[in-house]
Order: structure tokens, then sequence, then C-alpha cells
């Protein structure tokens, strides 16, 4: 895990004040490491050029540091020459380098107008507009963003739009500054569409440490490939004693139920069941995803017909069996009587954990059964996507909201619910799903819980008492946009409940796999909720 910020100013400011840092010094650091990662990008398509090209470099600079950021890095490129042996056959490339700057925004800030002057002083050329760029009568190979830093939270002004739009019509590769221009403005409702608008790179070069607005929904077509970067001191120095807003889960924190032991048997592994209702499609998908996923019996329960059409490996059952480890309720099951059935069944069998799912957050007694399962600290996961979100938060007395405002404050409402039901993990779906839970004892439970998760990194930053641990997936893609994909990530979850995964390792592990399963599918398009299954199976 890699921990997240929602403001990373303090974090500047105690560097700076400790180390004796200036703002020079961490602005030269800022161009430096976008000065690697445009030299990476030449180096990575130096063949679409020719051997002794020119490279043009437009870098786009606002009036506060983060244009300071800007002009430095044009200072630095100006006169630069970059020479490659890539290809086997190809030979040698010696690119000369040719930035140019575009004053969207005059220098303001002190630091931002000395490094103009020295940009400048340097020789640094100048334009007026971006016009013949987007109309290509001047070639432009690499676009940087250095026109609004992180500090930027409001509403795009027209003239800032039509720069922003402009630069994306260019064809170029793009790199941002910290973070992409106007970003902030796409997740605020309270904007209208003319007022909002963001820079779209391929790269986001962060300064400092991650921040939690580059893993919003709304930034996952915006950021590219996000790289943070140094600012002249270790990550470990910068980050020291810090408290972090979020963590980012990465592919090593996957923890799959893989069989070590072998004196075991099919009950070793759990028994998962699975609610099936008026679209028994769900319960199938669901049953087949957690068979898939290493549960020792799986129980397709159906308290009138079963479907047609049933895994001969799953079992059908309209009783419920003694031995059930954990349930999967919701995943269309109807609405009406048979919530209050289920959840009747739930609370009869509290040792077994369950993960709550679709129809299940329309259910009007859901407040009262969530509370009671908190209270007992009984082993709950839910699913809901934004508009489930809605409803559950509108059914347990916390709010209306319009899935534009559920996924404008997906951290912070995330926070509120799991702060009211401590030890129900949340999982919020999204294009950046966020897995959500409040420890109900002490800090000490988190802290172990960090701990354990980050004892192979560098960090040793923390989380503030009494604060809900959110965990941000971000390896999911468009493929999983299809009906069914759900169905197959609650059969997953109840997979490892079944097996004794506790709630957040669960909620974790499974979205993470079902998130890797899904980027497997090369077809874009083409991801089937059955191919997915298989795909989990390859992990």
């Amino acid at each position: 895990m890699l921990p997240l910020f929602t403001d990373t100013r303090l974090l500047d400011a105690a560097a700076k004040s400790k180390y004796n840092l200036t703002d020079d010094i961490l602005m030269e650091n800022a161009a430096g490491a976008l000065h690697k990662v445009l030299a990476n990008i030449i180096e990575e398509t130096c063949t679409n050029f020719s051997p002794n090209q020119q490279i043009n470099v437009l870098i786009v600079c606002g009036s506060g540091d983060n244009g300071g950021d800007g002009w430095c890095l044009a200072r630095r490129l100006n006169g630069e020459s970059l020479r490659f042996n890539c290809a086997a056959g190809t030979g040698t490339y010696n690119f000369s380098i040719n930035p140019v700057v575009y004053e969207a925004k005059p220098a303001k800030s002190p630091s931002c107008i000395a490094q103009k002057n020295r940009a400048i002083l340097a020789g640094v050329q100048c334009v007026p507009g971006l016009q013949p760029f987007v109309e290509e009568h001047t070639p432009c190979h690499i676009v940087v963003d250095c026109l609004f830093g992180s500090g930027f939270t409001g509403a795009v002004e027209q003239n800032y739009a039509q720069i922003l739009n402009q630069l994306n019509l260019i064809n170029a590769a793009k790199i941002a500054c910290d973070m992409p221009s106007g970003l902030a403005s796409l997740s605020n409702p309270n904007l209208k569409p003319e007022e909002k608008c963001a820079f779209a790179a391929e790269k986001t070069v962060t300064m400092g440490a991650l921040k939690t607005a580059l893993y919003d929904d709304s930034a996952k077509d915006y950021c590219g490939e996000i790289i943070c970067a140094g600012l002249g001191i270790s990550e470990k120095n910068f980050l020291q004693n810090a408290k972090a807003d979020a963590f980012l889960l990465q592919k090593s924190d996957l923890m799959l139920p893989v069989r070590t032991k072998q004196n075991v048997h099919k009950g070793t592994f759990g028994h998962a069941l699975i609610a099936c209702g008026v679209k028994t499609g769900a319960g199938v998908l669901a049953s087949s995803a957690a068979y898939g996923f290493g549960a020792g019996l799986v129980t397709l329960f159906c308290s009138q017909n079963p479907p047609p059409m049933l895994p001969l490996e799953v079992m059908y059952n309209n009783e419920i069996p003694k031995n059930v480890t954990a349930f999967a309720c919701g995943m269309g099951l109807g609405k009406g009587q048979i919530l209050e059935e289920w959840s009747q069944i739930l609370s009869a069998n509290p040792n077994a954990a369950c993960i709550l799912d679709a129809d299940f957050f329309y259910y009007s007694g859901i407040e009262k059964l969530l509370a009671q399962r908190s209270r007992s600290k009984q082993t709950t996961v839910l699913t809901p996507h934004p508009k489930e979100f809605a409803v559950l938060l509108a059914n347990c007395g916390m709010g209306e909201y319009t899935n534009s405002q559920i996924q404008s404050r997906r951290f912070e409402l995330a926070s509120q619910f799991c702060q009211k039901y401590p030890d129900i993990v949340l999982l919020l779906k999204g294009a950046n799903p966020i897995i959500a839970c409040k420890f109900s004892s002490d800090e000490q439970n988190l802290q172990n819980f960090y701990a354990e998760k980050t004892a192979k990194t560098a960090y040793n930053c923390g989380y503030a008492k009494d604060q809900t641990l959110l965990l941000v997936n971000s390896f999911g893609s468009a493929s999983l946009a299809k009906g069914g994909t759900g169905d197959v990530l609650s059969g997953l979850i109840c997979a490892l409940l079944a097996q004794g995964y506790s709630a957040l390792d669960a909620a974790a592990s499974a979205s993470l796999a079902h998130a890797m399963a899904g980027s497997k599918i090369e077809c874009t398009y083409g991801l089937t909720a059955q191919k997915l299954i298989d795909a989990v199976q390859t992990l």
C-alpha cells in the first residue's frame, strides 16, 4: 500500500522547515523529475523520429509555483541534446530539444517570477498563442502542463477552458506537472458543464507524495500514468510522521487463496451460500465465481425452483444448510418481503459472514440490521455502486444525495458511513473502487493492519486515531463495465469470507483480483462474466 494525501502543502512546508530547503530547491527537483520523464518519453518513442530531429516541447505556464516549475524546466531543456542507442539496427539518435513557453497567466508568485527571469536570461523562447500548434503549422512533440497546481479547486474560467481544450487537441505526448490543470472542476457538482474542463495527460508527475484527487473516478481519463517524484529528500524523510488520508492498493496486496496445506478436505475451505432470487443468472454467476475462487462448498439457495442451467459443481437447496460460513445476498434477489426474510436468515446465523449487494440496499430495515451487525462485530461487506450507495445512505438516515454528489464526495461519504457502522466494510464501486472500514476497538488495531501491509516499504507515516481506513483500487478498466461483473465480485468476496478471511482482506483482495482479471481480457469490449471468472484462476 502507498499513502495518499488530500493536501501535500503541509508536507512541503514541514520538509522546508526541517531540512532548511527553499522553494527554489523544491522547484529544481520538480523540474528535474519532469525532465527525466520527458527524456524517457523521447527514448521510448525515438524510432518515430529521424535520427537528428529537433524535438519541440511546448510548456504552458501559470502564475504560481506550478508555473515556476515549468519555467525552470524550460531553462534546463534549452540547448539540451539527448543521445540514444535505440533498438538494434536502428542506429544512434541525437535529438536537440527546443523548449518554448506559452505564458497563459503572467508570473505572480516570487518563485515563479524568479524562475521566469532565469529562463529568459538563458534564452528560452516564448510564444504568444497556441493556434500554430493546434493547426500544426508548428510541429509539437511534447506538451507539458504547468498552468494550475494542486491548490486550484474552483471553476475553470472560459479563457482558460479554451486553452485547455486547445492543448487537448494538439497531437503530442502530454505531461501534467503535479496534477492535470482543472482536474478538481470535473468532480464538483456545483459547477456548470462549461465550467468543467481539464488537461488530458498521458503521464502525471506529482510532486512529493500521491494525492487522493488523482484517484477520484473523474480523474481516471485525465491523469494517465501517475509518477510520484521526490523533491530533494527521500520518501521516508518526506513522509516521516505524516498522517495519510487514504492508501493506494498495490498488486502485492493481493492475497490469493492459494492452498499450501495438504491434509485437508472440502470443509476446510468453507461453505459459501448464494441467495438466488428473481434474476437467477446473478446467483448462478456469483456461485460459479465463489467456487472458482477457492470455496470448498457452494450452495445456490432458491426458495422456489432452481435455475434451468445450474453449474454441476454447485449444490442447490431450498433449506439453509447448517455449516454455512458465508452468505451472499442481494444480487438479482428482488425487493419487498424477500429482503425481510433474508434479514431474518442472517440474524439467525450470527457466526456466518455475509456480503450484501444490489437489491439489499433497498431494504427499509437495513439500518437496524447493520446496526446490530456492527455492535456484534459480525463480519460484513457491502458492495454498492454509486446509485445504490445513495439509496443506502437514505435508508440509514444519512441524507439524500444525487449520483453526482456521491461521485464528488466518495471519500468523505464512505468515511462518514463507516464511522456510523464500525467494523462493517464498505466497497464503493466505481472506476477506482474505495474499500473503507472504521475499526471499533482502538487505534492499535488500525496501526497493526497498516504496519503489516507496509512492512516492506520505506514509509513510516501512519493514520490518525478514530480515522476511517480508506483503500483505493486503481487497477480497474472499462472492460468491467458489463452486466454480471458485479455478481462475479460478490461471489469472489463470499468465497474469501467463507475461507476465513477478514471482511477487509476479503473485500480488498477480491477487488484486486476482479480488476486484474479484467485486465487480462485483451478485447476491451469483449469481456463476459464467465471469461472474468476464468481469468481470476490465472492470477
